[in-house]
Formats: structure tokens, C-alpha cells, sequence
């Protein structure tokens, strides 16, 4: 049976901090990498907490919020200077395909000189095999709070305001599940048993809800994400008090949990 853990890059929410990188996940499958999310400060963690760029299969962005993609042009730059060799996939929400090919060229990172081929593919319905695990991409409401759903329709402008939560299967059937960013809790609830992970979310749902949320369901660990600076000692109260079924931890840059 696989090796399998999942290390944390980066466990801040939107808001810049002072001793967290922004959202970024690592998981390990044997010598295989594959990423979720690449916001800010995630290509230095990489290097900080000892793992090779260039085992790097696969990554996945589940929105085009700046604290969950902001970094990955910097780690193709840092791919493209240490003359990665091996091909490499990145998946995006199909609205922010093209847009991201055109950034490329603006910075002029454009895939043409890389010494590896770059595909990058639109997140779809299909479930993705990798090398093993299986992923499959669930649509979330999250792009679609507040004002920004708003201020879209009244410009007309072209965003569709996809955002998407991540479950991956392994082999033996260990089963992960990311939630990205959600609106509320209905956007992951129908993947959320039966989990010997889940990485969840703290920043747009109810903190005081969410033990009675994770009572209802059969998950082995969960961490608590997307952790602002000053919401850090609610989080820990609530990690130091939770005394049900599942083993709750609060991400910590660098933190892996073996699967």
C-alpha cells in the first residue's frame, strides 16, 4: 500500500500574514507530489519544508482568487531556471484558462521556453486518475457571495465565478477531501463521509456550527484552514475543546499528516 500524507504550505486565509503563507497543500503519494492551490508564499514553502519542485505531477487550483494562485507563475519560474525536464498538467477553472496563457506571455514566462511541456487542462466533471488516486472536482457557491455576483451582472462581465472542492481517492480506498473555499457547508456535505481526511475551511463558515456539522459524519482527522491572524485563538479554543468522533487539528504551516 502507497505512502500517502498531506502537508500544509500554506494556511492563511486572504488576508496577508505575518507568519503564514496563503493557500497551498501538498499531497504525497510515494515519490509522486501533487498541488492544491498556490497562493502567495507557497513556492518558498516548498523549498523551506525540504520537497523537489520537480516531483511535482500535477496541480490543482480550485479558484482564481489571488490567495490560491498568486504563486504559481512564480514556481514555473523557478521550474523553468532549474530546466525541470519532466512534463507537468495544471488544472484550472475553465474561465481562467486562457487568461492565465495570456498572463504567461505578459511575464514572459511563456510555455514556449520551457525545457518541459506544459499542458494545463479546464477543471471538468470528469474524474481525473493520476498515477493511482483518483480526483474529482465538485462545484462550490463560493464565487458567488457577497458582492461580487453583483457587481458581474451589473457590468456585464465575463467571470463565471466557478470555484470547486477537490475529493481524491487512493488506493485501498483512503479518501481525502479538500474543501477550497466554500460559502456554506451544503457545498461539501454530500462527499463529507467516510473520509479519513478532511482539510475544511474556517474563514466563510460558522466556527460555532461546525462541531455539530462534523458529529453528523465518519471522518478519521480533520484540519482547520484558511486561518486568519487574528481568528487563530478562537481556532485553537475550538481545537482544544472538541471531544467527538474525528481528531481535529489546526494547520500549521508545515504541518503533514500521514494518511
Amino acid at each position: 500500500m502507497s505512502l500517502i500524507q498531506w502537508t500544509v504550505l500554506g494556511s492563511a486565509s486572504g488576508m496577508p500574514s505575518k507568519s503564514r503563507a496563503c493557500s497551498g497543500y501538498l499531497l504525497k503519494i510515494d515519490d509522486n507530489l501533487i498541488l492544491f492551490d498556490c497562493g502567495s508564499g507557497v513556492t518558498s514553502s516548498l523549498l523551506r519544508f525540504g520537497f523537489d519542485p520537480h516531483q511535482i505531477r500535477a496541480v490543482f487550483i480550485s479558484h482564481m482568487h489571488s490567495d490560491h494562485i498568486s504563486d504559481l507563475i512564480f514556481l514555473l519560474q523557478l521550474m523553468y531556471q532549474q530546466k525541470r525536464s519532466a512534463d507537468l498538467t495544471i488544472y484550472l477553472p475553465e474561465e481562467g484558462l486562457e487568461i492565465f496563457k495570456e498572463f504567461l506571455t505578459a511575464v514572459y514566462l511563456m510555455p514556449e521556453k520551457y525545457p518541459f511541456h506544459l499542458w494545463l487542462r479546464a477543471i471538468d466533471d470528469k474524474t481525473i486518475s493520476l498515477f493511482g488516486p483518483k480526483i474529482s472536482a465538485h462545484p462550490t457557491s463560493h464565487m458567488k457571495a457577497g458582492v461580487t455576483e453583483r457587481i458581474i451582472s451589473q457590468y456585464n462581465l465575463p467571470n463565471k465565478m466557478q470555484s470547486y472542492a477537490f475529493e481524491i481517492e487512493a488506493d485501498n480506498g483512503r479518501k481525502i477531501l479538500y474543501s477550497s473555499d466554500i460559502a456554506v457547508s451544503a457545498d461539501i456535505e454530500n462527499y463529507m463521509n467516510n473520509l479519513d481526511l478532511l482539510i475544511i475551511e474556517t474563514t466563510h463558515i460558522d466556527l460555532q456550527k461546525l462541531p455539530e456539522l462534523l458529529s453528523k459524519y465518519q471522518i478519521r482527522k480533520t484540519i482547520l484552514t484558511h486561518i486568519s491572524d487574528d481568528a487563530v485563538p478562537a481556532i485553537r479554543d475550538l481545537v482544544d475543546l472538541y471531544n467527538r468522533k474525528t481528531e481535529l487539528l489546526m494547520a500549521e504551516d508545515g504541518l503533514t499528516v500521514i494518511i
